[in-house]
């Protein structure tokens, strides 16, 4: 019976014992829902990672919560990939995302985190800042990242992503280690209704993945017809990575 509330870590415990002698290669602890509304954030972090110590972890946050003490935290227990979601350049782009007013703290905290994890020798976790290039001009994303003066060979990174939220995630795994691939069941929308099979894809408007317009197809439709067909196949059969050039040279 589902049980109101934030989830018992000894239930979280046995979810992951659960799991049984398989070893996972990615654990993304981004969804819906901010990580640290949880008390016991980092001890669930913690079993995750004396579980699968070899895996992948990777967060994202909106960073309301976030200082330096927990981005310590993290770098103790070996969080490979954290992502903030500014999303907006300016106080007033913010807003409108958020409808929050949290962007003056949440620059100040990038800078905090920064100016501790350059003072640094070693950076093991990757760290990605992400405003988004569909509510920003691209005259706002130039300003802003002048503004912000964090150099670019900074450990803290910034990345322009359209539309939606994007896990800040990069894995280094041959094509062949990424199947089945989940992103071409992601599909993306774009302001002209082109419907794209993959995330990945709408990114850069890869015509490949393009399976039809939400204005002059049925949904159904697109995903019986000959190009998502084909793509599911070579996806099903390991070979998309062939098929399609973005596959080829994709890290997602």
């Amino acid at each position: 019976m589902p049980v109101k509330g934030r989830l018992d870590l000894d239930r979280f415990a046995e979810a992951l014992a659960n799991v049984g002698p398989r070893r996972l290669r990615a654990v993304d602890m981004t969804g819906i829902g901010e990580a640290f509304l949880h008390k016991g954030w980092d001890r669930a972090l913690k079993m995750i990672r004396d579980r699968f110590p070899d895996a992948t972890l990777s967060m994202n946050t909106n960073a309301i919560l976030l200082d330096v003490d927990k981005f310590k935290r993290m770098l103790e227990i070996g969080i490979d990939n954290l992502t903030i979601s500014l999303n907006g350049t300016s106080r007033e782009r913010y807003r409108a995302i958020n409808q929050a007013d949290h962007f003056d703290t949440l620059v100040a905290t990038i800078h905090e985190i920064e100016a501790y994890y350059r003072s640094q020798s070693h950076h093991p976790m990757q760290v990605v800042v992400q405003v988004l290039d569909t509510v920003n001009s691209p005259e706002e994303i130039a300003t802003f990242l002048e503004w912000i003066g964090i150099a670019d060979d900074s450990a803290v990174t910034f990345s322009v992503h359209p539309y939606g939220n994007w896990g800040g995630v990069i894995f280094n795994y041959s094509c062949s280690d990424c199947y089945p691939c989940i992103h071409l069941y992601v599909p993306e929308v774009s302001y002209e209704g082109d419907v794209y099979a993959c995330c990945v894809a709408h990114a850069v408007h890869d015509k490949e993945f393009l399976i039809g317009n939400l204005f002059k197809d049925r949904f159904d439709d697109m995903y019986k017809g000959a190009v998502f067909q084909g793509l599911h196949e070579a996806n099903m059969n390991g070979t998309i990575h062939k098929k399609a050039h973005l596959c080829s040279t994709c890290n997602h």
